[in-house]
């Protein structure tokens, strides 16, 4: 079976609440990030801090639009590239993203213009 980063031998930067994640933490944990896709699967997420680590041509999954709850990302220095998903503009909880450091292209969605808690780009 598959361990459970909820279990009372809790995951080192992972913060659970009613036995679901609600927060990882892994800034500068040396990670090599193959991708970031996977977290979207947690969706009871409202912090993702991953600065400093190396996400190296890995970009930001569409799919964290499902994260309702997301309200802080921290991809400082990652070196995330691509551009910023139209999808995220249905993200009404996030108030903080922070990107710089990374190789992102494009503009900022329009669909972004929703997203009244966001206070720090």
């Amino acid at each position: 079976p598959q361990a459970s980063p909820c279990t009372a031998d809790a995951w080192s930067g992972v913060s659970c609440r009613g036995g679901r994640v609600v927060a990882v933490n892994l800034a500068d944990a040396g990670l090599k990030i193959v991708s970031l896709e996977p977290l979207s699967g947690l969706t009871a997420l409202e912090r993702v801090l991953l600065a400093g680590n190396d996400a190296g041509n890995a970009t930001l999954p569409a799919s964290w639009a499902q994260l309702q709850q997301l309200a802080v990302v921290d991809l400082t220095g990652a070196d995330v590239v691509g551009g910023l998903p139209e999808a995220w503009g249905t993200m009404t909880a996030l108030q903080q993203l922070l990107l710089s450091g990374n190789r992102l292209t494009g503009m900022l969605p329009a669909s972004w213009a929703g997203m009244a808690a966001l206070n720090s780009l």
